[in-house]
């Protein structure tokens, strides 16, 4: 599947990306007790990563956002969407799937507290 210039993960890789990626959370105990810029690093890559899964045809933003939401409130920081640029937050996901995570770091950097 694609979006715009994005091209997404495979359908029938979802399964087996999926089972890697939320192994590696569990196994990183979902980011619980990092320091603030080792957080975001870590959000960062597992927003990459879940972005490129796009397991759903719609939806998958929304979905990413509460998921998100819920593991960071969980690892005592909080997070925001409301006041969120939503095309700044689109233009940094697609640099991003092309390789380039600086807007999507600043980010998540400023909303992450």
């Amino acid at each position: 599947m694609s979006k715009k210039v994005t091209h997404f993960c495979r359908a029938d890789e979802i399964a087996e990306r999926a089972e890697l990626i939320f192994s590696r959370l569990k196994y990183e105990n979902y980011f619980q007790g990092l320091a603030h810029d080792a957080f975001v690093d870590e959000i960062v890559d597992l927003y990459c990563a879940t972005n490129d899964l796009h397991p759903f045809r719609e939806g998958n933003g929304r979905t990413q956002r509460a998921f998100l939401t819920q593991l960071i409130r969980n690892a005592n920081y909080d997070i925001s969407w409301k006041n969120v640029d939503t095309d700044f937050l689109m233009i940094a996901t697609i640099q991003a799937a092309g390789g380039v995570t600086d807007f999507l770091q600043n980010f998540f950097a400023e909303a992450i507290n």
